[in-house]
């Protein structure tokens, strides 16, 4: 099986290091960091997004590493991210320096067409639009926060944790 994952949300804590480095969101059901942090300037969060040190400095989502370690050895696991492609050197080295068991990582605007044409299974996602039109190539997985909690769809499933994660895979 071929199991697709997004980076950010996903195996990127961003909204862990956004609130380490801006403080508390004010709105963490907010779909946006605009929405969350009304106090920074769209143009200070977007630096930041845009940053390389943001994304040397990421730690992984609790359990991603070991989850996908585990998916790997039974499952081809691919990335495929919206990071702006300036930030892909940066993630090739954050990949390698942490370990995490890709067998590679795509970048696209579009991940549902990417997905398709990478004929992916499984898609684990932290965007609730994005995962709304991946449900429509593959079996979509939301791993569930305060800002993606409106607007997935029916038709993608909601997981709490990366161990929940690896159950609904390795049950199914």
């Amino acid at each position: 099986m071929k199991i697709g994952i997004e980076l950010n949300g996903v195996v990127f804590d961003l909204l862990g290091a956004a609130t380490e480095y801006f403080g508390e969101p004010q709105q963490r059901e907010a779909s946006t960091f605009e929405e969350m942090f009304p106090t920074v300037s769209d143009y200070d969060l977007a630096e930041w997004l845009s940053s390389k040190k943001t994304y040397e400095r990421m730690r992984p989502i609790r359990g991603a590493l070991k989850a996908l370690d585990e998916l790997s050895q039974e499952h081809e696991v691919v990335g495929i991210t919206s990071i702006e492609k300036h930030l892909l050197n940066t993630t090739a080295n954050w990949i390698v320096i942490n370990g995490l068991a890709v067998s590679r990582v795509s970048h696209t605007a579009n991940k549902d067409i990417r997905a398709r044409q990478s004929k992916v299974d499984i898609f684990i996602e932290s965007d609730a639009i994005a995962a709304r039109a991946m449900s429509g190539v593959c079996r979509t997985i939301i791993l569930d926060n305060p800002y993606n909690r409106f607007g997935a769809g029916s038709n993608v499933e909601r997981a709490n944790s990366w161990e929940q994660i690896l159950e609904m895979i390795n049950n199914d």
